[in-house]
């Protein structure tokens, strides 16, 4: 039987959670699942903490996918999980996790939220466009995110670095200087406090040309 088959039963026969969730933490464990099937046991392991009340579990366990350099895809549906999850335990404080902007305001704004990030899954992803040989540019995280984000990326010589953030019609709304930065793995945070929800891109600028460019979201 399927993952979702197991999880269903056991909904439909009021069966025992604790060990379907034993069940399923060994099957997102295990290395020699693919990394997909890993991701659906992962998705009803959290399933079923929430059936059995564990709010701040699945929330944490949530959280950890935003964290974790994710796929666009992964975050979002990772932020419509939490969503979800603090909208179910009713008593946000109790469940407060890392990530506390990702409190719902209100239910009504919860489901405004779910359906623009479900909305933007239907833009095709943009991978990371590189335009100059040797630089790697890489997912901003959290992704979405409320007022900073993280940034890693390489170059493959010295040179003087710059971060431009534009708006989905193409306008520059802000410009981050980062000075010299010498060959290697790179790290910058962003801050967009104050900034509307929305769709923006981050171009990767090496002494003034293009390196590359990516897409993130604030919400």
């Amino acid at each position: 039987m399927s993952v979702s088959g197991l999880y269903e039963n056991t909904d439909r026969s009021n069966g025992n959670w604790n060990d379907m969730e034993t069940y399923l933490s060994g099957l997102y464990n295990d290395s020699t699942y693919s990394i997909e099937f890993q991701k659906l046991a992962f998705g009803y392991l959290n399933l079923c903490k929430r059936k059995q009340s564990k709010f701040a579990e699945a929330i944490a366990n949530y959280e950890s996918v935003i964290l974790n350099d994710p796929t666009y895809n992964d975050s979002v549906y990772a932020v419509i999980d939490i969503g979800n999850t603090y909208e179910e335990a009713g008593n946000y404080k109790s469940t407060l996790g890392q990530l506390s902007y990702l409190v719902p305001v209100s239910r009504v704004r919860h489901v405004e939220k779910t359906v623009d990030l479900l909305l933007s899954l239907k833009t095709e992803e943009i991978k990371p466009v590189i335009e100059q040989k040797g630089f790697t540019l890489g997912q901003n995280y959290p992704n979405p995110f409320d007022n900073t984000t993280i940034i890693k990326y390489s170059v493959p010589y010295r040179c003087r670095i710059s971060f431009d953030i534009l708006d989905v019609l193409g306008r520059n709304v802000k410009k981050q200087n980062e000075g010299i930065k010498t060959k290697g793995e790179q790290t910058i945070s962003v801050d967009l406090s104050g900034f509307s929800s929305g769709v923006y891109y981050y171009v990767l600028k090496a002494d003034d040309k293009v390196a590359g460019v990516r897409k993130m979201v604030v919400k």
